[in-house]
């Protein structure tokens, strides 16, 4: 499925956001604060007008870094990306072999928060590097999914339907990735191997929803 792109026309102003690498100890994203030069309308993307009928506008989202990194669940568990029957996903395993070298290498993309909104949650989005897909959560049949998504450009502004790339990504002892636009649920994995990556609600103790982020 290929995603239809979008780009905000937000002044510079807007998006002043500073980020502490500090509250992530996994990680040293060395990211500063960065301003985002107004555009009416980006080359390549659509008016705001246009963004507004793709959904709800009251979360927005602007990309500003971004920084490639592998994730392992609390287990130790890796990623390795899949295409099984013409599906491709992410299966958490402990890799051996061949599949310690096709462990899924991630760029996580940072994102700043519209005017108005404030979190102590990061905003990030996770696409697999050599390829063209992202991570997405989106209601299906009245249920959260996680999915793989192709997308061709860039996700430089997300806001409406686009949101469903976005994830809360939040610090303690271990990270948490929360659905931007199915609150209270997580990436997760299964406690048993070479299961899917997917997502599942807040208090599911069948999974395992806190992982490792390792930058490289």
């Amino acid at each position: 499925m290929e995603a239809a792109l979008t780009e905000g026309g937000y002044g510079a102003e807007a998006f002043t956001f500073s980020f502490e690498p500090a509250k992530f100890p996994f990680c040293r994203f060395g990211a500063e604060t960065q301003e985002i030069p107004r555009s009416d309308e980006d080359e390549g993307g659509v008016t705001l007008n246009e963004v507004e009928e793709l959904g709800n506008v009251d979360q927005g989202f602007r990309h500003f870094s971004n920084r490639l990194c592998r994730i392992t669940d609390s287990t130790n568990k890796s990623l390795v990306l899949y295409n099984a029957l013409g599906q491709t996903q992410l299966v958490a395993l402990y890799p051996q072999g061949s599949d310690a070298a096709r462990q899924a290498t991630l760029n996580m993309n940072f994102y700043s928060w519209l005017p108005g909104r404030n979190s102590r949650k990061q905003p990030v989005t996770l696409s697999i590097v050599g390829s063209n897909l992202f991570l997405s959560c989106a209601l299906v049949d009245e249920e959260p999914k996680l999915r793989l998504e192709e997308v061709s450009g860039k996700l430089t502004s997300l806001q409406g339907a686009l949101v469903r790339f976005i994830f809360f990504m939040a610090s303690g002892p271990v990270f948490t990735f929360e659905s931007a636009t199915c609150p209270m649920w997580f990436l997760s994995t299964s406690q048993n191997e070479n299961m899917p990556m997917t997502v599942s609600s807040s208090g599911d103790q069948t999974s395992i929803q806190n992982f490792k982020v390792i930058p490289l």
